[in-house]
């Protein structure tokens, strides 16, 4: 019985993966002016890395977060709002309660100009070093992929508030 649970197992998980990365291929190419919404997700805004690239991001109620990495195009001629195209997106699975995400982390190289975010432990430090996990932003491309955490500090923006 063990083995079948086992196989069974592997074979959801692995269903799952799959259905994970054909939502996320879903929005590559999107084009948007007003944040898209995600059911299940909660909007929780976004911001600029570098222009033209942009990110924003979604939290589920398991706090797992759901990011968009965008270009923003020129405005159309009588809209309201800027455009938006998704050019990569990354699923994070969920984090522990006392856990954030942040996208303002520096790199331990101080010479070097790359745009870093990263899963860490909060505490009262104005420089968060409890990096769990960590991604970079190419910022030619948009691409998202991983980065050691060793050496990364990201700022906490609360402190002193």
């Amino acid at each position: 019985m063990k083995k079948f649970s086992k196989v069974f197992v592997c074979a959801f998980v692995a269903l799952l993966v799959t259905l994970a990365q054909q939502a996320r291929a879903d929005f590559i190419g999107m084009e948007y002016e007003t944040a898209p919404e995600i059911s299940g997700w909660q909007d929780y805004g976004g911001g600029l890395l570098e222009e033209p690239v942009w990110y924003h991001f979604y939290k589920r109620q398991d706090n797992a977060y759901f990011l968009l990495i965008n270009w923003k195009l020129p405005r159309k001629l009588n809209s309201q709002h800027v455009p938006f195209r998704v050019i990569d997106t990354l699923l994070i699975p969920p984090i522990a309660k006392n856990h954030t995400i942040t996208f303002d982390c520096k790199p331990p190289q101080t010479n070097v100009f790359i745009k870093i975010f990263a899963v860490v432990r909060m505490d009262r430090q104005e420089w968060w070093r409890d990096v769990r996990q960590a991604w970079k932003v190419e910022l030619d491309t948009g691409k998202i992929s991983p980065f050691p955490t060793k050496g990364v500090a990201c700022l906490n923006e609360g402190y002193g508030v």
